[in-house]
């Protein structure tokens, strides 16, 4: 996982990507989503310094342990749109209590995890019927849209 030991604040993000636009290296950013895990006093107590941070500050995954990430491109504003909307899909399926944030990696560093570049489709294979499709989101267990509608059929009867 993608490791922070901290909060990263919308002017920070500001000063990174005007210090990657001065060195002509905002292809090497990417957005991935911060999660803020909250943690009680008690439990903070049995923890050294670094286990509350590792706790606290997460990387968001979906599904599993796979990250979606946002490229910057040459338009770092759109992207960080994209990667609030990739935010706001954490925080509606997940407990209030948890922060999700968008936050700034280097593009390298995503090459070492299990990522996919949110929004993008690519190749599935039908774990039913060994159909090719195209889907947007990676599943372990993917359906065409034939099984899923078949499947649905016999649950109807």
């Amino acid at each position: 996982m993608l490791l922070f030991t901290t909060e990263q604040t919308e002017s920070w993000q500001r000063d990174i990507i005007a210090g990657a636009v001065q060195r002509k290296a905002l292809h090497e950013l990417a957005w991935f989503i911060q999660m803020i895990v909250p943690l009680s006093k008690s439990l903070a107590r049995t923890m050294t310094q670094q286990q509350r941070l590792d706790y606290r500050y997460r990387t968001a995954c979906a599904p599993k342990d796979w990250i979606p990430y946002v490229p910057i491109g040459n338009d770092p504003a759109a992207s960080r749109y994209e990667a609030e909307i990739l935010a706001a899909i954490f925080a509606a399926h997940n407990t209030p209590e948890f922060k999700f944030a968008p936050a700034l990696c280097l593009a390298s560093d995503l090459a070492t995890q299990k990522c996919y570049e949110f929004g993008q489709p690519w190749d599935h294979v039908c774990s039913r019927c060994g159909g090719v499709f195209l889907s947007t989101v990676p599943n372990e267990v993917a359906l065409c849209g034939a099984c899923c509608t078949g499947l649905y059929r016999m649950a109807m009867y």
